[in-house]
């Protein structure tokens, strides 16, 4: 019994997490080491990453904007939570998707938020990251 407890204690470093929820992970094709998270494809997806005892979760996307605020991507988080019950679980967050990962945080799903500075995303159009932006073009360079 003892030995079950350190085994399931160990990092999954290159390895998919408990052997219940491995069918939600695939390799990442061009870093194998890293793994889609599938549970909720074709709505959901984002990388889990692998590091020691570290986790880093990126490029968390629920992609129809109207399934987005429903849930999907708390329950997301939660399971990953579940998989990795004795990780160190991380983010990295632009500035218009701290909110979420500050409610990560405080419901224990995510142990830190890793860049405390501001971060504005790549999409021009958004007008939390972009606020002087008004038509979301980009400056002529």
């Amino acid at each position: 019994m003892q030995q079950q407890i350190h085994e399931r204690e160990q990092a999954n470093e290159g390895k998919p997490p408990a052997v219940a929820h491995s069918e939600w992970f695939f390799p990442v094709r061009h870093e194998p080491s890293w793994f889609n998270f599938t549970k909720f494809i074709p709505d959901a997806v984002c990388w889990v990453i692998p590091d020691g005892d570290d986790i880093e979760i990126h490029n968390v996307r629920v992609f129809n904007p109207e399934m987005r605020g429903q849930g999907i991507g708390t329950e997301m988080i939660r399971h990953i939570r579940e998989a990795f019950p004795h990780h160190h679980i991380w983010v990295d967050t632009w500035e218009h998707s701290r909110p979420f990962w500050e409610a990560m945080v405080a419901a224990g799903y995510v142990d830190s938020i890793e860049n405390e500075y501001n971060w504005p995303c790549s999409d021009t159009n958004c007008t939390t990251c972009h606020p002087t932006r008004v038509t979301g073009r980009r400056r002529a360079q």
